[in-house]
């Protein structure tokens, strides 16, 4: 079998970390594209902070909401698909 079992786990958890850093990019960049002005019409917000789920400024900056249009679900489907395709294809299909 040559298959992931074959592979050192520091390589594996370096893929996972970069997909991690490069999801957190991907999710920057479609934020910036989309703007403030469409984000809060196709995303609502949670209302009612606590101490518990307070945000600092860049995670408020990141922190879409739920989708509440179809524009959003597209865009939300957009970012979830392209974030799990490209790491699942980077950690099973390209080579060690």
């Amino acid at each position: 079998m040559t298959g992931i079992e074959n592979v050192d786990g520091q390589l594996i958890l370096h893929r996972l970390l970069l997909i991690c850093l490069g999801a957190f990019v991907y999710i920057y960049i479609i934020s910036f594209i989309l703007g403030q002005e469409r984000r809060n019409k196709w995303f609502h917000k949670r209302k009612k902070y606590t101490f518990f789920n307070k945000r600092g400024f860049l995670g408020e900056y990141l922190n879409y909401g739920y989708p509440c249009t179809i524009p959003g679900f597209l865009v939300a489907i957009l970012m979830y698909g392209g974030i799990f395709g490209f790491g699942y294809w980077y950690i099973f299909k390209f080579p060690y």
